[in-house]
């Protein structure tokens, strides 16, 4: 998985996004006021991440 940072134009906040192997954004966080917070953000992600119980998985249907 690969995470990447961007700001948003419209708000000027920035968010940090989660991609699958094949390129799909599979999480897009809530906005930063400063990159420097998005980044710890996305750094706490990473490592939670790791531990399978932390986050609550859901699929759309289509």
């Amino acid at each position: 998985m690969k995470f990447e940072i961007f700001q948003n134009e419209k708000d000027k906040k920035f968010y940090y996004q989660m991609k699958a192997m094949d390129g799909e954004v599979i999480l897009i966080s809530d906005g930063f006021e400063t990159k420097m917070d998005c980044e710890i953000g996305a750094g706490k992600a990473q490592v939670s991440f790791s531990d399978d119980g932390t986050f609550n998985v859901k699929t759309e249907k289509h």
